[in-house]
């Protein structure tokens, strides 16, 4: 996938260049996390906050799923860190975020090159283009990538899990506190988090009883663990700016080849088939 010239890098970086970047949409289902235009070196400004900064209601108290509005519209770039069973790569991931219904991700290596762009559009569907293996394809909801336990979160959930949030919705059983929250989503899942000082600093997502992923605020670092896949991702922020445009929308071009999704081999670059 991106390559910084080490052996294991290596291991990434062809037919499962791919794989590990869907798995990270898929946390962040595959980070979840635009445009290598926003590659650049300095100190962000304070627009938006920092990851895991809490919008509080009217009553005083938190609501870690909800992004607060002074975060949009925002570019963000982000360094991030991906290691599991299949390999270890970094890279540099940018976050345009318009509004909660439209953003776009983009990521690159550490010489500018895109290696996969993301996109939500209107209707709640998302395009996805792998730039290293010519390929792209549309993704009609997170369900559709079932590897890890937060996939069946909307994609429009993946910037609250970049900017340090809760990637869910209350459904049931909500319980507050100045600095806990927990709440049952529409699939029964038990989510929990701890609050310090308006931040959000960890969170953790319980299925039928069993802790099966967990995020947390290390320094400026966030820390995603998922504990069937034995993967995470660490990321921090480099740079935050108000959005010069509206979000672009992403297109292919047409010698990229189309496929499903749900199945990764047939997006892989020919070579690694």
């Amino acid at each position: 996938m991106l390559v910084d010239g080490s052996p294991r890098v290596r291991a990434v970086c062809c037919g499962d260049a791919l794989l590990a970047a869907r798995r990270l949409i898929r946390v962040v289902a595959l980070v979840a996390l635009a445009g290598a235009s926003l590659l650049v070196t300095g100190c962000g400004s304070s627009i938006g906050g920092t990851i895991g900064e809490l919008r509080s209601t009217n009553e005083g108290l938190p609501e870690p799923w909800v992004i607060p509005g002074d975060a949009f519209p925002t570019q963000r770039l982000y360094r991030v860190h991906y290691a599991g069973p299949d390999g270890e790569v970094s890279f540099k991931l940018t976050l345009y975020l318009e509004r909660s219904d439209r953003y776009r991700m983009d990521a690159a290596d550490s010489l500018g090159r895109k290696a996969w762009s993301l996109a939500l559009e209107p209707g709640g569907s998302a395009l996805w283009v792998d730039h290293r293996g010519r390929a792209t394809c549309r993704v009609a909801s997170a369900a559709e990538q079932s590897f890890l336990p937060l996939a069946h979160l909307p994609i429009a959930a993946l910037p609250r899990l970049v900017l340090g949030l809760i990637p869910a919705e209350p459904s049931d059983d909500l319980r507050r506190t100045a600095d806990r929250v927990s709440f049952l989503d529409d699939r029964a899942r038990l989510w929990s988090g701890q609050i310090e000082a308006g931040t959000l600093r960890r969170w953790t997502v319980t299925e039928a009883g069993e802790p099966v992923a967990w995020w947390s605020l290390e320094g400026d670092e966030g820390v995603f663990s998922d504990r069937r896949g034995r993967r995470q991702v660490r990321w921090s922020e480099q740079v935050r700016e108000p959005l010069a445009r509206p979000v672009q929308p992403l297109a292919a071009p047409d010698s990229y080849r189309w496929g499903d999704c749900s199945d990764p081999a047939a997006l892989a670059p020919e070579a690694s088939r």
